[in-house]
């Protein structure tokens, strides 16, 4: 509700502000306070609808804050709580020590500073902090800081964060290459300031001001820099300059080209590096139980029911009641606890989940039975197949020899040779 109410008023925002609207004679003044609804000036009471629509924003704003933090800050927290900061309040067996009560002030204090400076370190905590606040600030202060809400289509749509992720994860070749682009901006613009001081029309009079003004237009222009220098030229058809064409060029070149396409080349290359990741990711959570990991192919081959996979994995393997089961040992005292929890809780706590049925399925188990009793059987056939054969090749050599010895024995009783 709050995201669509950011998308009304930022489409009412966007044609209601005008210089035109209020009496002040501050152009400031006009621009920013005096709106009319669709630029109709007879609509005096825009400000009024702004904030009933902000003040709306706020109450859904504040279920969305209230709901994420419920969720999300005491996980955090914990975390951040159950750290040993001094390394003092444990024991090598894992049992807590009895400390006086400075020491557990120290460290009530370290820990609570250490828990707001975790907290804020969490972007998504921050986020929607600032996403509550501004809704505040753009009913008391101006309806422009609704414009923040809409950055939340980043958190509906994984697609755009990752644009954002491969600007951001990339960082480090990404501010080198900068600093590489840097270096050639600069030793073009000594270059300029050297030798083609007299095209800048006056702005190369000092080699800061000729690298900024390089910099400036280096993509403003079209042509980079020589494109710029080609339109201050009072010359209608100027002498063609050998040193100019060499600079203009390999400046476009160097520069506009091959840089900006290094540069667009990392980008492109981790954006698709995370759209592959999240398109395997999401095939993973579709097409896979998340217990016992068999794939949807498996079942829908092999089952009788018609939605096998849907019924294995909302009935059979449902996660959630291994998370409720899970839940429910956390809460259940120890001495309660049967054979198989106690089993089970050991596993947990050494973070072991072999206990899960990994590659196994009750409703696969019959036909895995039976395919495996037809590949026994077609493997006893196979090697029947081979004894029979070789028996076959044994009669056959044993059938060669003898033919061998009775030719011979032939041809000596044809010539009355002695054996």
């Amino acid at each position: 509700m709050a995201f669509y109410l950011t998308l009304v008023l930022n489409f009412l925002i966007i044609f209601s502000y005008s210089v035109y609207f209020g009496d002040s004679n501050d152009e400031y003044d006009r621009r920013m306070y005096n709106p009319r609804l669709f630029l109709d000036e007879s609509l005096t009471n825009t400000i009024d609808i702004f904030r009933f629509i902000g003040i709306v924003m706020i109450f859904c704003s504040s279920f969305v804050v209230l709901f994420f933090l419920i969720k999300k800050a005491p996980l955090v927290v914990k975390k951040a709580w159950s750290l040993d900061i001094l390394g003092v309040e444990k024991n090598p067996d894992g049992s807590r020590k009895k400390l006086g009560l400075l020491v557990r002030l120290v460290i009530f204090v370290l820990k609570s500073m250490y828990t707001v400076i975790t907290v804020l370190k969490t972007p998504e905590i921050v986020y929607y902090i600032l996403y509550g606040a501004l809704a505040v600030m753009g009913v008391v202060i101006h309806p422009f800081l609704f414009s923040f809400h809409l950055t939340e289509v980043l958190l509906r749509y994984p697609t755009l964060r990752s644009v954002i992720k491969s600007f951001w994860e990339p960082r480090v070749a990404l501010v080198l290459t900068l600093f590489l682009f840097l270096i050639f901006e600069y030793i073009f613009s000594l270059i300029a300031f050297t030798a083609f001081y007299e095209d800048y029309a006056g702005n190369c009079q000092s080699t800061i001001d000729c690298f900024l003004y390089t910099f400036d237009n280096t993509f403003k222009a079209n042509g980079g820099i020589g494109g710029k220098l080609a339109d201050l030229s009072e010359e209608t058809n100027p002498e063609f300059d050998v040193g100019r064409y060499l600079f203009d060029n390999a400046f476009n070149i160097i520069l506009v080209i091959i840089m900006i396409n290094i540069v667009a080349g990392i980008i492109i290359d981790r954006f698709g590096s995370l759209r592959e990741s999240e398109n395997e990711k999401a095939i993973d959570i579709q097409e896979r139980c998340f217990i016992c990991g068999k794939e949807r192919e498996t079942f829908e081959r092999r089952s009788e029911v018609k939605e096998g996979f849907e019924e294995h994995i909302k009935i059979d393997h449902y996660m959630w009641n291994y998370l409720f089961f899970i839940a429910y040992l956390k809460n259940k005292e120890e001495t309660d606890y049967t054979g198989i929890e106690s089993y089970i809780s050991d596993k947990l706590n050494d973070n072991n989940f072999s206990w899960f049925p990994l590659h196994k399925a009750m409703v696969l188990e019959d036909i895995e039975d039976e395919e495996e009793k037809q590949l026994e059987h077609i493997r006893g056939i196979k090697d029947t197949i081979k004894q029979t054969r070789k028996v076959a090749d044994e009669m056959s050599d044993a059938f060669q020899q003898a033919l061998k010895k009775f030719d011979t024995e032939a041809k000596r009783e044809h010539w009355n040779l002695p054996n």
